[in-house]
C-alpha cells in the first residue's frame, strides 16, 4: 500500500479505523499495525474509553507508564 497514491492510502486508513472501531478488539488492531504510527494514533483517538495519556507520540505504550500518575 505504500506505493499507492496518497488519496488511496488516506481512504484505506479511514476504512481501517471504521472497521476496527465497529468490530472492537483494540489490542489486536494495535498489534497488527504496530509498525504504522499513523494508524496507531488514529486507533487510540477513535476507540471510546482509550486513555490517550498512556501512549507516546508514536502510538506506543509509554515505557515509564507505571512510574507516572495517570490523570
Amino acid at each position: 500500500m505504500k506505493d499507492a497514491p496518497e488519496w488511496f492510502q488516506n481512504d484505506m486508513k479511514e476504512q481501517i479505523i471504521m472497521t476496527a472501531t465497529s468490530d472492537g478488539f483494540f489490542s489486536v488492531w494495535m498489534t497488527v499495525f504496530s509498525d504504522e504510527p499513523q494508524i496507531l494514533l488514529a486507533l487510540i483517538d477513535k476507540f471510546p474509553g482509550t486513555r490517550k495519556g498512556c501512549y507516546d507520540k508514536q502510538g506506543e505504550i509509554k515505557k515509564d507508564l507505571f512510574s507516572e500518575k495517570l490523570g
